[in-house]
């Protein structure tokens, strides 16, 4: 079946190469109170920025003559600040409709999870390290490194951006391709994405 949507009417919201920025050239939208400066999640961005890295780049808008604007990842940010760290990659925005993106990246999907973790590994940061900077076990980390075998390219770009349980993929897993294509393309129609959803239920006992 054909989209009736062609690429030539598609704008790519970001440019593809990664900037380096100095923290100074980058503007931040708000400030983090001491509140979420000592909550538990952000403590965990702060460990996680200190044992690991920053494996996701922070999202910026040019502004002519002011720096960047931040879109995206302003604990990120404050977490950089607080290690001294003077410079950042980032992913550079072609609309600064800061709302709507932050809206939508608000919480990192699993599957962008996964492609960060593979990167930190890839990059020769031990299983051991990421726990301790995530506070979660090894084994829940392997869960993750595994999360997508068995699936299909075609439902991986589909779930890229989109919110859902970890306990999907088993099921989708038991399917074959056509199937799990079926069923996710049913899931996004519906914005189901639970193990429970209908889309889930019409197909994982059908060994499409």
């Amino acid at each position: 079946m054909k989209s009736a949507i062609t690429n030539t009417n598609l704008r790519s919201a970001f440019q593809s190469n990664i900037l380096t920025l100095s923290l100074l050239s980058i503007v931040s939208q708000r400030s983090a109170s001491p509140e979420v400066l000592r909550s538990s999640i952000f403590k965990q961005i702060l460990a996680s920025v200190r044992e690991v890295g920053l494996i996701e780049p922070l999202v910026v808008y040019p502004q002519e003559g002011k720096g960047f604007l931040l879109l995206d990842g302003h604990l990120r940010l404050e977490a950089l600040k607080i290690l001294g760290i003077a410079e950042v990659n980032c992913i550079l925005s072609t609309d600064d409709e800061s709302y709507t993106y932050n809206k939508r990246v608000n919480h990192i999907p699993p599957v962008a999870q996964h492609f960060m973790l593979m990167e930190a590994l890839k990059s020769g940061v031990a299983e051991e390290r990421i726990a301790a900077a995530l506070n979660i076990d090894i084994a829940a980390i392997r869960r993750r490194v595994q999360m997508l075998d068995g699936i299909c390219p075609e439902v991986v770009e589909m779930l890229q951006d989109r919110k859902l349980s970890l306990e999907v993929f088993p099921i989708l897993r038991k399917m074959k391709a056509i199937g799990q294509i079926a069923t996710v393309e049913l899931m996004v129609l519906r914005h189901d994405y639970s193990v429970s959803g209908r889309a889930t239920h019409l197909f994982s006992g059908e060994g499409m």
